[in-house]
């Protein structure tokens, strides 16, 4: 039911005429009142055919009016800034017949629930929940109060996330991603656990541990357990040791976005530093050195290209397709090859971050499991002993967990994409006391697809 309304105004901006759909033919609005100090329109809102309502209990078509009173409904603010609001007149009725006598009230097609606005105050404040998150900003846009906005919000997303509650229980998931999210220095970490053929969160509980893991066993049981046959996570050994004990039918993945972010926080990390050591004394003042220009013989000794240390650490993160020519026009590839000359660490490198990424596009497990096998056996007895050390970690704990994410081909993306969403939101509302609520809205803008107002 939709309250279509159209304005006509003259010069002096006092007369306002109304048009109603067909499903309010028994009400007439017209124009009552004007105040320019409150930027407020008062419509009068009456109904035509009082006579002719029957009882809804004994369908008897003689009633009276026992009495009538006077309500105001806001209607939101229009065009011109002014607040419309309806000046409703709410009757009484009484059944005449002898067997009833009961009491009744006119029904109001175009107000909400029992607040005091209208339907189409409700549809301006969830479209503009899709967008702006934040309860004061709606409140002022819209001119309604902020708790009856964040109760017309939690409504609507309590009903969107029950839906997509029993969907989650009927849907049985098949990949499951699992990640932490940290919300603040008093709330600590949260754990997500999402489903990753549908992208969709599934649930989300408290603390960075294994415990978390058997809550969400708990939650949904074990019939919806055993379903799982794949889980996407970080390298936790937390979270690793949380799946092979209460989700041990799963297969676990480490994410590739997760083993290159370890490989080049710890292993480029160290080779740097070692390459600093090598062509310089004193670490602490090199990168003043560089910035005043003072010691221009140190930079030609790691790469006469490059003016800046930092851009060769670049040069190493980045992947083989991403290696093109930038602003000055230099080569990365070129660059590569003049330092893999100079450097055997660097070699070493990236050696291992292109055979990795050649992985990508092959479909046979034989192949991937062989391949792994041979790429961390070969440079585990590297004559690099930072490399070594790093390949042989890789091979004891987490090979396994890196060739099913290369053979099932699932990654932790879309979760990273939902802890995006829940960061955003956050940092819009400056912070939310209750987390509960920040993640309750997370959910409902992911699944803003599904979003059917009637």
């Amino acid at each position: 039911m939709i309250l279509v309304i159209s304005h006509k105004k003259t010069k002096d901006m006092t007369n306002y005429s109304i048009n109603l759909s067909a499903e309010y033919k028994n009400f007439s609005i017209n124009f009552f009142k004007k105040d320019e100090s409150k930027k407020t329109i008062i419509y009068d809102v009456t109904c035509k055919n009082v006579k002719k309502h029957k009882c809804p209990y004994c369908k008897n078509e003689n009633v009276t009016i026992n009495k009538f009173y006077y309500m105001y409904l806001k209607n939101g603010i229009n065009e011109d800034g002014y607040l419309e609001i309806f000046r409703v007149k709410i009757v009484d009725f009484k059944c005449i017949s002898k067997d009833c006598r009961k009491t009744f009230k006119l029904d109001l097609p175009f107000r909400y629930k029992n607040y005091r606005i209208t339907i189409n105050v409700v549809k301006k404040i969830l479209n503009l929940f899709k967008n702006v998150q934040i309860f004061s900003k709606i409140a002022k846009s819209v001119g309604v109060n902020e708790k009856i906005v964040k109760k017309i919000c939690e409504e609507k997303m309590d009903e969107i996330n029950k839906i997509e509650d029993q969907k989650n229980l009927e849907n049985k998931v098949k990949h499951l991603c699992i990640d932490e999210k940290y919300i603040s220095k008093k709330k600590g970490f949260y754990t997500i656990f999402y489903d990753f053929n549908r992208k969709k969160e599934i649930f989300s509980c408290k603390g960075r541990n294994v415990e978390t893991i058997k809550i969400f066993m708990d939650n949904f049981g074990d019939s919806f357990i055993k379903n799982i046959e794949n889980a996407s996570l970080d390298m936790s050994k937390i979270y690793i040791y949380g799946v092979l004990k209460y989700i041990p039918n799963a297969k676990i993945s480490i994410d590739n976005f997760h083993f290159f972010k370890n490989f080049n926080e710890t292993l480029l990390k160290k080779i740097y530093k070692k390459m600093l050591k090598e062509n310089s004394k004193n670490i602490k003042n090199v990168e003043i050195l560089i910035k005043n220009e003072e010691n221009k013989e140190f930079l030609d000794i790691l790469n006469k290209t490059y003016n800046d240390l930092v851009d060769i650490r670049k040069l190493l993160i980045k992947n083989r397709s991403n290696l093109m020519k930038n602003k000055e026009n230099i080569n990365n590839e070129e660059d590569i090859e003049k330092l893999k000359k100079e450097f055997v660490e660097i070699k070493e490198i990236r050696e291992i971050r292109d055979k990795i990424d050649d992985l990508k596009n092959i479909k046979d497990p034989n192949l991937i499991n062989k391949s792994f096998d041979d790429l961390f056996e070969k440079y585990s007895k590297s004559d690099i002993l930072e490399i070594s050390k790093y390949c042989k970690k890789i091979k004891e704990n987490y090979l396994e967990f890196l060739k099913n994410s290369y053979i099932f081909k699932i990654s932790n993306g879309p979760i990273e994409s939902f802890n995006r969403t829940i960061k955003q939101i956050n940092n819009n509302g400056r912070g939310y006391k209750n987390v509960e609520m920040l993640l309750k809205i997370a959910k409902y803008v992911s699944n803003l697809n599904s979003l059917k107002y009637s």
